[in-house]
């Protein structure tokens, strides 16, 4: 499976996948990690917008805080690099959804 088809047609990482082929799911895939931490950046932009938390919000949990895709960014461009930073990516990004994830509990 190429990159192209990873993120036009699929919906979990196979079983198979190398480890640039990850990278390429959770960056370019509607399924991936990163589009998961865009959803919940558009929620706490929304927020904002609705005046339910300061503007600070953004930087620290939003569309403004983003190591962790950055990072993620990084990987599924090169040409090289260890499982062990994959790992690291995966785990970071990861974490970052959960700690949106609890944010956004806060205004359900």
């Amino acid at each position: 499976m190429n990159k192209y088809e990873i993120a036009s047609t699929a919906t979990e990482i196979g079983k198979n996948f190398s480890r640039f082929q990850i990278a390429w799911f959770h960056y370019f895939s509607p399924a991936g990690l990163c589009a998961a931490k865009r959803v919940r950046d558009e929620a706490i932009s929304k927020l904002v917008d609705e005046g339910k938390t300061p503007s600070g919000a953004i930087l620290a949990h939003g569309s403004l805080s983003t190591f962790c895709a950055d990072r993620m960014q990084k990987l599924a461009m090169k040409r090289q690099f260890t499982r062990i930073d994959l790992h690291v990516a995966v785990e970071m990004l990861e974490e970052e959804i959960e700690r949106q994830d609890r944010f956004l509990a806060k205004f359900a």
